[in-house]
């Protein structure tokens, strides 16, 4: 979490800032309810996937730099 706040607060990159609101839901979510539903778990999955994405544009791994 520390890693995510400083792209965002320094760097400002959004996706890091996203990715810290859906960990923060995922967290509150599974403290409400100790077991998450199949749909629920793809969702979360999906927006998980989805974020990756945008901070691979933003930041491509190491060795996508390299090609």
């Amino acid at each position: 979490m520390r890693k995510l706040e400083r792209s965002w607060a320094q760097d400002g990159m959004q996706w890091a800032k996203n990715m810290q609101i859906l960990i923060k839901e995922i967290n509150t979510h599974q403290i409400d309810e100790t077991s998450l539903n199949e749909d629920t778990k793809a969702q979360y999955i999906e927006a998980y996937q989805k974020i990756l994405a945008q901070g691979d544009i933003k930041c491509p791994p190491l060795d996508k730099l390299a090609d």
